[in-house]
C-alpha cells in the first residue's frame, strides 16, 4: 500500500497517507493504541509516528511475525518526487534506447538488488520494490553527472516525502515509499493493460520498463565461468567489505541521511575481525572481516583453526573462488544440494540457496567450504525432515545477528474445507518462514499462503496474491516440502520444482535443528552431498561452476572440526537444561560456535570446561542460561580465569537467569552480552561466623579473593561493582539487577 501508485489515487483526498511498503502480518495494528495515539496527539503526522512504533515494536502483538514496515508520507509532495522520477526515466531511457552498456549494467544490478516485497521463490515474482533503495543502488552504478546528479535529487525528494519510517529488522532497505516492479509494467494482461497502464505512476514508468525489458531481452548469453579454483584459504581472498552483500547493507543510509526516524539497521559485525599476517602484501592491514561468519552462516561452513577472543577465524577456512564474466550479471549465489542421474540427464536439487562473498575483484566470488549441516523440522516421533531453504535477509537486534529463511511448501489446513471452498486441490500454495539466531537456533516461524491468479486466458506467469494471515502449524495439519532442480546436461531448459518429502502430518508442535544430513537414494544408498556457485544475468541466463563435493576424511568419515553439537556434563540435552533448576552440577549444550551452560559451578567445572576446549574447538561463547551460582568459590574463580584467558566470549539471553558466583563467571568474558530480559541476581556473601561482607572495612584481606579476581579478568569496573553487590542484598538474599545498574557497573561490553 505504501506505493506511489496507491498515492496517485489518495493524495487528492487526504494530506497524508500511512502505509506499509510490505504486506502486513496478519496480526494487523493494535488498534486501542492507534485509535488512542491519534486521540492524544496534536496532529497527524505525530499521530502516525506513534501508531508506527507500536507496529513495529517487538511484543507489541500477542502474535509476532517479521516482515513489519510502516511509514506515513506527505501526498503534499507527491508531484515532486514523480516529478524528478520522471527526470531520472527520460535520461534513463534514452541511454537504454542507445544500449549504453554501463547503464544498463548499473539497471540490472539495482532492479534484481532491491528490497522487494510480496516475493515468492517458486513463482519468482515480486509486487513492488523500494523506490530509494533502487535510485541509491543505481547512483552507485551509473557514471554520467547528469545522472548522478538526478538520481541524487530524486533521492532527496524522497527523503522529504517521508515523512517518518520504520522496518522490524527484516526489511531492512525499505525506506518509506515503494513502486510497482519494473517488470509488471511489462506483462501482458490481454484487454486490461491499457486500464492497468493508467495506474501506474506516470507514461514515463511504462515507457522505461518496456525499453529496460527489451534490453534485457536483447542478452540471450549467460555468463561465462572463467576461473573456478577450490580449496582456497579464506585468508588469501580481499572481500568488497563496502558492497559484499547490497541487498540487506544500509551503512549508505547513514552517510546520506535516511528518512527514517528508527534505530539504524546496517549489518556490519564489528566482533568478527582477526588480525591477518599471513601474506606480506597485506601486512599493513589491521584487521579482516570475514562476512560468512555474520550470523548462523558460521555454524555450515567448515573452520579448520581456532578462532581467538573476538570470534574470528585467522586462516584455514577453505571454499571455492569463481570468477563470472557477464557485463550484465546480476546475482552469484551459494546452492547446497546434492546430484542425482536421471533419464534426462543429471539433476542437482537444491537444499539451500544462500550468499556467494564478491571480492574485490570484478565478477569474482567466495563461498565458503559447506560442512553437510543444515536446517530440519520434525512434526512428528516418525522422522525428521530437511527443509530446501533459500536465504532471505538478515538483521541485527539486541547485539545478535537474525537470519530468513524461506521454503516453498504445500500446506493442509486442518480446519479448512477445500472441497466447498472450490479448491482442485486440498492444499494451499505457502511459504515457511524462518527467523534463525547466530546459534541456529529457530526463534520463530510462519506460514504464509498465497494463490496463483491470472489476469486472463493469455497471461502465462499469473501473479501472487498473499494471504495476510500468518498461520502456525496445528495438529492434524500436513505439509509438503518441494525444491527446485537443475538439469546439469542443459541448464537452457531452466528449474523444475518438485517435492522433496512425503505429505506429512503433525502430530507436535515443531522441532527445527541444524543438524548433519544424511540421506539415502531409492536404492538405499548414501547420497553425496555437494555445494555449487550458480550466477545470472539481469535476463535469467544462468551458469553453474563445477560442483565442489563435501570432504570426508582419510576414514571416510565427515570432516566436523567446528561445527560440532552435543552435550557435557549430563546424559542428555534435556536433563541438562533442567541442572540449574535441580541445582545439578554444571553441563554445557554444544552448537556450533556457542555453548549454552547450565547448573552449579562445583568441584568438577574446571575439567568439564576443559573437556569442552579440547572436543569442541570451535566454541568461543558460553552462553549462560541458568547458573544460579557455585559451592566452591575456589573453583568459581579458577574457571572463570581459565576461560578469560582462553579468549572466550560470554552472553545471556532474555529468558537467561544468573546469579551470585554465576555472575563472576560471566564477567569472564572478553566480550560480554546482555540481552534485554535477563535476571542477574547479586549479593553478598557471609563468613563462617555470620559475619556479611559488606560490614567487613574495604580494606579487609577478605576481599582480597574477589578484588584480584576482577583484576585478572580485566574487569575495569570489578572493584565498584564487588562493593556494589555486597550492599545490594544480604548473603540469604538477592538483588536482580536494573537496566541502569547493569549500563553504570559495565557488563555488558557491547
Amino acid at each position: 500500500m505504501a506505493t506511489l501508485e496507491v498515492a496517485k489515487v489518495v493524495r487528492s483526498k487526504a494530506n497524508f497517507l500511512l502505509a506499509s511498503e510490505e504486506l502486513e502480518p496478519g496480526h494487523g495494528w493494535n488498534w486501542k493504541h492507534a485509535l488512542e495515539a491519534y486521540a492524544a496527539a496534536d496532529n497527524a503526522t505525530a499521530a502516525a509516528k506513534s501508531i508506527i512504533d507500536n507496529f513495529v515494536a517487538k511484543d507489541s502483538h500477542p502474535y509476532e511475525d517479521s516482515g513489519k514496515t510502516l511509514s506515513v508520507v506527505d501526498l503534499s509532495k507527491y508531484e515532486d518526487v514523480v516529478n524528478h522520477l520522471d527526470a531520472v526515466l527520460e535520461n534513463l531511457t534514452e541511454q537504454l534506447q542507445g544500449s549504453d552498456p554501463i547503464v544498463i549494467s548499473a539497471l540490472n544490478n539495482s532492479t534484481s538488488k532491491t528490497q522487494a516485497y510480496g516475493k515468492s521463490a517458486q513463482s519468482g515474482t515480486r509486487s513492488s520494490v523500494d523506490l530509494k533503495h533502487m535510485s541509491h543502488l543505481t547512483q552507485q552504478r551509473v557514471t554520467g553527472d547528469d545522472q548522478k546528479s538526478r538520481l541524487a535529487a530524486l533521492i532527496a525528494a524522497i527523503d522529504d516525502y517521508v515523512v517518518y519510517s520504520k522496518e522490524d529488522g527484516t526489511r531492512p532497505n525499505s525506506w518509506g515509499v515503494a513502486i510497482d516492479a519494473p517488470e509488471n509494467a511489462v506483462k501482458p494482461i490481454g484487454a486490461l493493460t491499457d486500464y492497468y497502464n493508467s495506474l501506474r505512476v506516470s507514461e514515463n514508468w511504462v515507457n522505461f520498463a518496456k525499453v529496460y525489458s527489451t534490453a534485457k531481452a536483447s542478452d540471450t548469453t549467460a555468463p561465462i565461468v572463467a576461473n573456478y579454483v577450490t580449496e582456497t584459504n579464506a585468508a588469501n581472498v580481499s572481500f568488497d567489505l563496502e558492497n559484499w552483500d547490497e541487498e540487506w547493507d544500509t551503512s549508505w543510509a547513514a552517510e546520506e541521511g535516511a528518512a527514517s526516524e528508527g534505530e539504524p539497521t546496517a549489518q556490519g559485525d564489528s566482533s568478527i575481525f582477526c588480525e591477518d599476517e599471513l601474506s606480506t602484501e597485506r601486512s599493513n592491514r589491521a584487521a579482516r572481516y570475514l562476512p560468512f561468519l555474520i550470523g548462523d552462516r558460521r555454524n555450515t561452513v567448515k573452520v579448520k583453526t581456532n578462532r581467538n577472543a573476538r570470534s574470528c577465524v585467522s586462516g584455514a577456512t577453505e571454499g571455492a573462488l569463481a570468477t563470472f564474466e557477464d557485463p550484465n550479471l546480476s546475482l552469484v549465489r551459494t546452492i547446497y544440494g546434492i546430484s542425482e542421474e536421471y533419464e534426462e540427464g543429471t539433476y542437482f536439487s537444491v537444499i539451500a540457496e544462500l550468499n556467494a562473498y564478491p571480492t574485490q575483484a570484478e565478477g569474482q566470488y567466495f563461498t565458503p567450504e559447506w560442512d553437510q549441516r543444515w536446517y530440519t523440522i520434525k512434526v512428528n516421533a516418525d522422522e525428521s525432515i530437511f527443509m530446501p531453504l533459500y536465504f532471505e535477509d538478515q538483521y541485527q537486534e539486541n547485539g545478535q545477528t537474525y537470519s530468513v529463511y524461506v521454503g516453498e511448501i504445500d500446506y493442509y489446513d486442518s480446519e479448512k474445507d477445500y472441497e466447498a471452498l472450490g479448491y482442485d486441490f486440498p492444499a494451499d500454495y505457502a511459504l515457511l518462514r524462518l527467523v534463525v539466531n547466530e546459534s541456529s537456533e529457530v526463534t520463530q516461524y510462519g506460514i504464509q499462503t498465497y494463490k496463483l491468479q491470472f489476469r486472463d486466458e493469455d497471461d502465462e506467469e499469473g501473479y501472487i496474491l498473499i494471504d495476510k494471515t500468518t498461520e502456525t502449524f496445528k495438529p492434524n495439519d500436513k505439509l509438503q516440502f518441494f525444491t527446485y532442480a537443475f538439469n546439469l546436461n542443459d541448464l537452457e531448459t531452466g528449474e523444475e520444482w518438485f517435492e522433496v518429502s512425503e505429505v506429512v502430518e503433525v502430530t507436535q508442535v515443531p522441532e527445527f535443528k541444524l543438524e548433519l544430513l544424511e540421506l539415502a537414494d531409492e536404492f538405499g544408498e548414501s547420497v553425496t552431498f555437494q555445494y555449487v556457485m550458480y550466477g545470472e544475468d539481469a535476463n535469467g541466463n544462468g551458469v553453474l561452476t563445477d560442483l565442489s563435493t563435501v570432504a570426508e576424511n582419510g576414514d571416510g568419515t565427515l570432516e566436523t572440526e567446528n561445527n560440532n553439537s552435543g552435550v557435557i556434563g549430563a546424559a542428555s540435552e534435556s536433563i541438562c537444561e533442567q541442572a540449574g533448576q535441580n541445582d545439578e552440577p554444571v553441563c554445557y549444550v554444544i552448537n556450533g560456535t556457542q555453548a549454552k551452560m547450565y547448573g552449579v559451578l562445583l568441584g568438577d567445572s574446571l575439567t568439564k570446561f576443559q573437556e569442552l576446549q579440547s572436543n569442541y574447538p570451535s566454541v568461543r561463547e558460553i552462553v549462560l542460561m541458568d547458573v544460579p551460582g557455585s559451592g566452591n568459590d575456589n573453583v568459581n574463580l579458577s574457571v572463570g580465569r581459565a576461560l578469560h584467558k582462553a579468549g572466550f566470549n560470554t552472553r545471556v539471553e532474555a529468558n537467561s537467569m544468573i546469579a551470585s558466583e554465576g555472575v563472576d563467571y560471566f564477567l569472564a568474558g572478553n566480550q560480554r552480552i546482555v540481552v534485554s530480559g535477563a535476571k542477574i541476581g547479586v549479593h553478598s556473601w557471609a563468613t563462617d561466623d555470620g559475619a556479611e561482607g559488606k560490614d567487613l572495612p574495604q580494606d579487609d584481606p577478605q576481599h582480597d579473593p574477589y578484588l584480584s579476581y576482577y583484576e585478572d579478568i580485566e574487569f575495569v569496573e570489578g572493584r565498584n561493582f564487588y562493593f556494589f553487590t555486597l550492599d545490594a542484598a544480604a548473603s540469604d538474599s538477592m538483588h536482580y539487577m536494573t537496566d541502569a545498574e547493569i549500563l553504570q557497573y559495565g557488563l555488558a561490553t557491547e
